[in-house]
């Protein structure tokens, strides 16, 4: 199973991102993480705020909904 992150985490990434002028992938590499996360976590960020990060407690099956709903757009 994939590495998980907590509510704080992913907002301080999109956040680092949107920020700064390096591209994603030298973003996603400082922080150690997949590219593929970072911009999961920029495009969430940008339709619905922070409110769209789960916090650490949350259960799996909620983010595996949320995916799908987001893979049938």
């Amino acid at each position: 199973m994939g590495q998980k992150y907590n509510k704080e985490f992913k907002i301080r990434a999109v956040r680092l991102y949107l920020s700064h002028k390096k591209n994603i992938e030298q973003i996603a590499k400082d922080l150690g993480i997949s590219r593929a996360s970072l911009s999961h976590w920029v495009a969430q960020y940008n339709k619905e705020g922070e409110e769209r990060f789960f916090g650490s407690g949350r259960v799996i099956e909620e983010e595996l909904k949320a995916l799908r709903h987001d893979c049938q757009e």
